[in-house]
């Protein structure tokens, strides 16, 4: 029975359930077309890259060595965004990681369209690569956290993306070829293109909440019963809580700015359960 669980189990499997109950709304369907955009983002870049390289070879006589530095400046960016912004995830949140990678990418991408000689281009290049590291793992797992069990299927349609965003960048280079687009040169008018593209995303990441489930790891109880309760309402699902009968679904709420959903261990302001999270001391 649940009363053989631990705090910390129980909560993710009232977690889970609230998560079933809210549904697969409009706000998840939102988020699968925001978070879809972002990998479309990641795999543009990585073809873009190559093709920005390939490019330079004649444009700025770099010889085959210095082609290949470049190209494994951006894949070294992605191992160290991919670490350093995994860690972001678990320590600051899903959505500080969100908005960290995409930052990056843009300010690589802008460093590399003002670039004026190799050493710019390479560093462009590897802050572009480790914000792509860093988004291409945060996205599934932002994604699932806010979506019932039955409805994760929809992440192997989200990889999807990946294929828009290189056949899409692809298809506009081969378009333009090596001419010269409103006084660019045609690798520079692809970054000024993806750029934009980027800006949009930047705007629609502002959006969507932390995920609850990460204010439940750290025992931000009443954080993850707001954002749950503002989801629902967004699916037009009714979430409450009731004071006097504990945690139910679909009932009332008392006027109080201060609940949870959630079960808090009595004696400390944090579950003491959760591994990570600092307590305080038991009075």
């Amino acid at each position: 029975g649940d009363e053989n669980l631990s705090v910390h189990d129980r909560n993710n499997k009232l977690y889970n359930e609230y998560i079933e109950y809210i549904g697969f709304g409009r706000f998840q369907m939102g988020l699968f077309f925001n978070c879809a955009l972002g990998w479309a983002i990641d795999n543009l870049c990585l073809a873009m890259n190559s093709i920005i390289v390939f490019n330079l070879g004649s444009d700025w006589n770099l010889s085959d060595t210095e082609q290949g530095v470049l190209n494994s400046l951006s894949n070294a960016g992605l191992f160290v965004g991919g670490f350093f912004l995994g860690l972001t995830a678990d320590k600051w949140g899903r959505k500080v990681t969100f908005m960290l990678a995409i930052t990056c990418i843009l300010i690589g991408n802008l460093i590399m369209v003002l670039s004026q000689g190799t050493t710019a281009m390479a560093i462009g290049m590897f802050i572009n690569g480790a914000g792509v590291g860093g988004d291409t793992p945060i996205m599934g797992s932002y994604f699932t956290e806010f979506c019932p069990l039955k409805q994760r299927y929809l992440l192997t349609f989200m990889t999807m993306a990946w294929i828009v965003g290189s056949g899409s960048i692809a298809a506009v280079a081969y378009g333009i070829g090596e001419n010269r687009v409103i006084g660019m040169k045609n690798w520079r008018f692809l970054l000024v293109v993806t750029i934009i593209i980027e800006v949009i995303s930047f705007c629609v990441r502002l959006l969507p909440p932390e995920s609850p489930k990460f204010h439940l790891i750290k025992g931000k109880y009443e954080k993850a019963s707001v954002t749950l309760k503002k989801i629902s309402l967004y699916n037009k699902r009714k979430l409450e809580r009731d004071d006097d009968e504990g945690l139910l679904f679909g009932t009332e709420i008392n006027n109080r700015r201060n609940f949870s959903f959630f079960e808090v261990d009595p004696e400390t302001r944090y579950n003491t359960e959760i591994e990570g999270v600092k307590t305080e001391e038991k009075k």
